[in-house]
């Protein structure tokens, strides 16, 4: 009984000190026009300039797509081609033993040739998925940057609410393009399992490395949100002090990000 009734007497005294810390953060409270524009301060390049060059990037992407279906076309007719041949090819044999030894060696050379084209169509479809999922992801974070950069404007221009509403539309396109650059990865990495050239495995794995890098950048641009958030629920509760350092947090990642990428 003793020590229950110290272990309440601790209690007691712990709670007492917590309130006197919290009416005390509370009486040093800033006002609403002491947010600060840190982000203004500390503005990176304008996000016409970004917007340019990913735009150009995904067209590249495009480009690089639309070659590599029309090989694969080609690839498809060759196969067609090659398969019907082995097959007469086999008749023969049957009905030429003479010639079996022959024929045998240049069976195995066609089912070789084969394989090899199998394989390279393998690479191409594994690539294209690829390619499709990292330009649906660069579209996805390009609409999360808009909408992150006009809910940072509308915080330091004090529209809490409106601000709120473009930090939760950025936080959903960043996880969907997070999504994607994390499927285009898987692609890339299937792809470069079926490539027996150096430059297509060079290729392919740089790509996979993008992706990778982009899909990890996306975990930064959400925790950025995530602090926004939290610093405009701050704000409107009117806990200006608290909103301001959650504020700060999300551009210093933001910051971050954009060093990274140059």
């Amino acid at each position: 009984m003793k020590e229950i009734k110290k272990i309440l007497g601790i209690i007691s005294i712990l709670f007492f000190v917590s309130a006197i810390v919290i009416i005390s953060g509370c009486t040093n409270t800033t006002s609403p026009t002491a947010v600060t524009k840190t982000f203004t301060e500390t503005k990176t390049e304008t996000k016409t300039e970004t917007n340019t060059e990913l735009q150009s990037q995904v067209e590249s992407l495009l480009e690089q797509v639309q070659k590599l279906e029309e090989e694969k076309k080609n690839l498809t007719f060759q196969i067609s081609e090659l398969e019907t041949e082995i097959n007469e090819l086999k008749k023969v044999i049957d009905e030429k033993n003479t010639v079996i030894s022959a024929m045998n060696k240049t069976l195995l050379e066609k089912e070789e040739e084969l394989r090899s084209l199998k394989n390279i169509r393998e690479m191409h479809n594994a690539t294209i998925n690829g390619y499709t999922y990292f330009k649906s992801g660069m579209s996805l974070m390009m609409a999360g940057t808009l909408y992150l950069n006009d809910a940072l404007h509308l915080t330091e221009n004090g529209e809490f609410e409106k601000a709120k509403n473009f930090v939760r539309n950025a936080t959903e396109y960043f996880q969907k393009a997070r999504e994607n650059f994390i499927q285009a990865k898987e692609y890339f990495e299937r792809g470069k399992q079926y490539a027996n050239l150096s430059e297509d495995i060079r290729r392919i794995g740089t790509m996979s490395i993008l992706s990778s890098e982009l899909a990890n950048d996306m975990e930064s641009y959400l925790t950025a949100c995530s602090n926004l958030e939290t610093a405009l629920d701050k704000f409107i509760e009117g806990d200006y002090y608290n909103g301001q350092s959650y504020f700060e947090k999300a551009v210093e990642f933001i910051l971050e990000l954009k060093e990274g990428w140059n």
